[in-house]
Protein backbone atom coordinates (compact mmCIF):
# COMPACT_ATOMS: atom_id res chain seq x y z
CA UNK A 1 0.00 0.00 0.00
CA UNK A 2 1.43 3.15 -1.13
CA UNK A 3 0.55 7.00 -0.84
CA UNK A 4 -0.59 7.10 -4.20
CA UNK A 5 -3.02 4.53 -4.43
CA UNK A 6 -4.49 5.96 -1.28
CA UNK A 7 -4.58 9.13 -3.33
CA UNK A 8 -6.30 7.68 -6.12
CA UNK A 9 -8.73 5.99 -4.15
CA UNK A 10 -9.58 9.19 -2.72
CA UNK A 11 -10.48 11.01 -5.99
CA UNK A 12 -12.55 7.52 -6.81
CA UNK A 13 -14.44 8.14 -3.96
CA UNK A 14 -15.28 11.48 -4.71
CA UNK A 15 -15.98 11.14 -8.09
CA UNK A 16 -18.42 8.43 -6.86
CA UNK A 17 -19.98 10.53 -4.39
CA UNK A 18 -19.67 8.45 -1.63
CA UNK A 19 -20.49 9.97 1.95
CA UNK A 20 -17.22 8.79 3.59
CA UNK A 21 -13.70 8.32 3.06
CA UNK A 22 -11.76 6.89 6.28
CA UNK A 23 -8.13 6.20 7.04
CA UNK A 24 -6.69 3.82 9.74
CA UNK A 25 -3.81 5.54 11.57
CA UNK A 26 -1.31 2.91 13.87
CA UNK A 27 0.54 4.99 16.48
CA UNK A 28 3.69 3.72 17.86
CA UNK A 29 3.07 0.02 18.83
CA UNK A 30 -0.50 -0.01 18.37
CA UNK A 31 -2.28 -3.38 17.12
CA UNK A 32 -5.71 -1.14 16.49
CA UNK A 33 -5.89 1.51 14.70
CA UNK A 34 -7.48 5.13 15.25
CA UNK A 35 -9.87 5.58 12.65
CA UNK A 36 -10.20 9.17 11.07
CA UNK A 37 -13.75 9.50 8.96
CA UNK A 38 -14.27 12.27 6.66
CA UNK A 39 -16.89 13.55 5.39
CA UNK A 40 -17.31 13.54 0.95
CA UNK A 41 -17.12 17.53 1.57
CA UNK A 42 -13.63 17.65 3.37
CA UNK A 43 -12.38 14.50 1.22
CA UNK A 44 -10.21 16.92 -1.33
CA UNK A 45 -8.67 18.99 1.63
CA UNK A 46 -7.91 15.59 3.78
CA UNK A 47 -6.19 14.51 0.75
CA UNK A 48 -3.66 17.65 0.25
CA UNK A 49 -2.99 17.23 3.84
CA UNK A 50 -2.17 13.15 3.44
CA UNK A 51 -0.50 14.00 0.16
CA UNK A 52 1.81 16.74 2.00
CA UNK A 53 1.89 15.55 5.71
CA UNK A 54 3.07 11.47 4.55
CA UNK A 55 5.58 9.51 2.64
CA UNK A 56 4.63 7.43 -0.33
CA UNK A 57 5.13 4.67 2.37
CA UNK A 58 2.38 6.04 4.48
CA UNK A 59 4.58 7.16 7.55
CA UNK A 60 4.04 10.58 8.60
CA UNK A 61 6.94 13.24 7.97
CA UNK A 62 7.18 14.44 11.11
CA UNK A 63 7.32 11.51 13.22
CA UNK A 64 7.54 8.17 11.63
CA UNK A 65 5.98 5.77 14.62
CA UNK A 66 2.47 7.03 12.67
CA UNK A 67 1.41 5.77 9.87
CA UNK A 68 -1.95 4.63 7.79
CA UNK A 69 -2.65 1.05 8.08
CA UNK A 70 -5.48 1.68 5.71
CA UNK A 71 -8.33 3.20 4.23
CA UNK A 72 -11.98 2.86 3.14
CA UNK A 73 -14.86 4.70 1.02
CA UNK A 74 -17.97 4.45 2.05
CA UNK A 75 -21.88 5.14 1.96
CA UNK A 76 -22.44 4.32 5.18
CA UNK A 77 -20.68 4.52 9.06
CA UNK A 78 -20.50 0.71 9.52
CA UNK A 79 -18.60 -0.28 6.00
CA UNK A 80 -15.94 1.66 8.17
CA UNK A 81 -15.84 -1.63 10.24
CA UNK A 82 -12.82 -3.35 8.25
CA UNK A 83 -10.22 -0.59 9.07
CA UNK A 84 -9.66 -2.16 12.73
CA UNK A 85 -8.54 -5.10 11.50
CA UNK A 86 -4.80 -4.79 10.43
CA UNK A 87 -3.11 -7.65 8.18
CA UNK A 88 0.26 -6.96 9.15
Amino acid sequence: MKLEEMLFAMDQATNEGKKYFAVGVLIGDATVPEVIVNTHENIKDKQAYYKNAYSEELTLKANASIRISGYVAADELNELESLLVTNE
